[in-house]
């Protein structure tokens, strides 16, 4: 789930950002979701990675890191080429965690909600558990988005190289659970999971310090970073361009 669709139910709903992550993350629960994780590591693992890429530069030029998969292909379209090359190598927060979930740590992931399953306060109905068993050993990530273009990242990738299965935003996903309960008589999870209880020990990146939930009413600028916006639960996307001022005659 990403950082900024946190604030945005928080916002919408006038109510912690804490207390709504775990309301969000009950609600899924609720629907089968053995694991939810926030953005908060791959949030501060992007940054670490494009000042490492920043750093290995010869080159003494800005680097462009966008997030947006909407802004990169107009970009790779309409850019001139002698630009394409400050544009960042670096995936994602959604890419990276789809990385970490269905690769590099699957394993530790099924192991543990295998051993779990058990102890889960997760109510699976009969078309679950069967859902379960024919899916068994296999991991389908969903990235839950602010932005509306974020839609197009999974379509970049072969199947067999997809990080993210599915992008829903943050409008579509309110939506739904209003269908199904309203928000705020949502009984929040008493356990969330974070992402770095799974990294190894030995893990160069273990000792990352992710941003407190309250850091995202605070961010700032470290470099040309074209991300999701936090903007209000409906507002579903973000144009960024820049225009030439017409000269007044």
């Amino acid at each position: 789930i990403s950082l900024s669709v946190i604030a945005s139910f928080a916002e919408t709903y006038n109510t912690a950002l804490d207390l709504a992550y775990r309301k969000i993350v009950a609600f899924l629960n609720g629907l089968g979701v053995e694991a939810v994780f926030d953005t908060r590591f791959v949030y501060s693992l992007v940054r670490v990675l494009v000042g490492k890429e920043i750093a290995g530069r010869t080159a003494d030029v800005p680097v462009i890191a966008a997030e947006c998969p909407a802004w990169l292909l107009y970009a790779l379209k309409k850019l001139p080429a002698d630009l394409l090359p400050i544009l960042s190598l670096v995936k994602s927060q959604q890419k990276l965690m789809g990385l970490l979930v269905k690769s590099i740590l699957k394993e530790r992931l099924l192991e543990f909600f295998e051993a779990n399953s058990g102890k889960s306060s997760i109510n699976h109905d009969e078309a679950n558990a069967n859902s379960k068993e024919e899916h068994k050993g296999k991991i389908f990530h969903i990235a839950i988005c602010q932005c509306n273009d974020k839609k197009v990242e999974p379509t970049l990738d072969a199947e067999s190289e997809k990080e993210v299965d599915l992008m829903i935003t943050a409008k579509e996903l309110n939506e739904y659970m209003n269908e199904q309960q309203p928000f705020s008589t949502i009984e929040p999870a008493s356990t969330v999971y974070s992402i770095t209880q799974f990294l190894p020990s030995q893990t160069p990146y273990k000792e990352i310090k992710t941003v407190p939930l309250g850091y995202i009413y605070g961010i700032y600028l470290s470099l040309i970073h074209i991300s999701e916006p936090t903007r209000p639960l409906y507002i579903s996307y973000a144009v960024f361009c820049l225009k030439k001022k017409k000269k007044k005659k």
